[in-house]
This record gives structure tokens, C-alpha cells and sequence, in this order.
């Protein structure tokens, strides 16, 4: 079983939720210890968060097409593509680190940013989420992702466009 990592402060979002995908995908052994401050440089996280436009070189990087991984940047997805990407996701080999815009009464903008990972479905009406609480990993209801996921729409979209979706197969999708 995997030992997913929690977030220890209100800023690693970033690295944190490519740590739990690496953890994800078992291609070596990765831990807080050895590998968050590294993924915390990589990714350019800082007190105010990690920029966005780093993840993608970084994840790319991390996940080659040699290791039969499959990465695909997503656009803002709607909830129905997440829902049915993993519908078809029996075995675990399906995960999305995603990007979303949380509303905040006490941040200036209105609304922080959150990047976490999940790794499939429980039940069918939620879905297995990593880095999205203080807990390493929390059942979302899927009526709550779709909140969340809304949110994002047209105001945010140009600030949280970055999800990847991947496949340890290598299918296509």
C-alpha cells in the first residue's frame, strides 16, 4: 500500500502533490525526507505557492515515456471528463494531479489556489484524493468536486489551467 504524504504548511501544495504521484506511480521509492525539498526547488514553490507554469516542464520530466507512463496536460476539464476517465479505471493505473481555485474570504483575490492528486474512485460516488486536507488521503463526494471544479470556470480558468491526467499503461485517452 502506498503511504501517501500529507501537506505540513499552507504553501507546498505543488511539490507535495508530485511527490504522492511519484509515490503513485512506484517507479522508485520516494519520501518527504529524501525528495520534498528537491521537488520544492524544481517546481519554484515559495511562501506564496508554486507558479503554475513550472509544473508541466517538471512532470514531464518525472514521468518519461520511456517508463510507459502516459501524460497528458489537461485544459480545464469539466467534471464529466474526470468522472468518466476514471469509470474506466478498475485497477488503479489512472491519476490526475489537479489545479483548482478554492473561494476565500481572507485572501485579497477572493480565492487561493490548490493543487493535489486523485488516484480513482471509491464507491462511485467519491473519488480518492492526496494532499486535499490535513490528512494524506480524503474521500471527496463527487457533488463536491463538481463545486470545486465549477468554481474554477471562466474566471479562474486562465489561472488554474494546468491538470495532468495519467496512465501507468500507457494508453491512450
Amino acid at each position: 500500500m502506498v503511504r501517501y504524504v500529507k501537506q505540513r504548511n499552507n504553501f507546498s501544495c505543488g511539490p507535495i502533490a508530485i511527490l504522492n504521484a511519484l509515490k503513485w506511480s512506484k517507479l522508485g521509492r520516494f519520501s518527504y525526507k529524501n525528495d520534498f525539498n528537491w521537488l520544492r526547488i524544481q517546481s519554484g514553490c515559495s511562501k506564496i505557492g508554486t507558479p503554475h507554469e513550472n509544473l508541466s516542464p517538471l512532470i514531464n520530466r518525472l514521468f518519461p515515456k520511456e517508463n510507459k507512463f502516459l501524460v497528458r496536460e489537461l485544459h480545464c476539464p469539466i467534471f464529466t471528463e474526470i468522472d468518466s476517465f476514471f469509470r474506466e479505471n478498475s485497477k488503479g493505473n489512472k491519476s490526475i494531479i489537479l489545479s483548482v481555485a478554492i473561494s476565500s474570504e481572507e485572501h485579497p483575490d477572493g480565492y487561493v489556489g490548490h493543487v493535489f492528486l486523485i488516484s480513482g474512485k471509491y464507491n462511485g460516488n467519491y473519488f480518492i484524493s492526496h494532499n486535499n486536507s490535513k490528512n494524506s488521503i480524503v474521500l471527496i463526494p463527487k457533488n463536491d468536486l463538481k463545486k470545486v471544479l465549477l468554481n474554477r470556470g471562466e474566471k479562474y480558468q486562465n489561472y488554474y489551467p494546468h491538470d495532468f491526467a495519467s496512465d501507468k499503461n500507457g494508453a491512450r485517452y
